[in-house]
């Protein structure tokens, strides 16, 4: 089979999709009502406008890459991934 053929069979798919997600979210969070007070905006512009009570950041340690991979460590140890099982190509 060459590159960009497709075999079509009668036999359903299987382990096809997306299987697994998982999301992280920083400890870390600055309460929206506080944040109205400290900026000086009307009550309920950050709380009832846009739906926020809490709003997470990162500290400097760390980054997109170290919360991506955290999620990534968390799925791999809910489904019982080996990391040296995986295909390095």
């Amino acid at each position: 089979m060459t590159t960009g053929q497709m075999i079509l069979t009668n036999e359903p798919a299987h382990n096809i999709g997306i299987l697994g997600l998982e999301l992280y979210f920083p400890p870390y969070y600055v309460d929206q009502k506080e944040l109205e007070d400290h900026d000086g905006v009307s009550p309920g512009k950050y709380t009832i406008g846009l739906g926020q009570e809490k709003m997470a950041f990162c500290m400097e340690d760390e980054d997109a890459i170290s919360m991506a991979l955290t999620g990534t460590v968390v799925l791999f140890k809910l489904y019982i991934i080996c990391v040296s099982d995986q295909a390095t190509d």
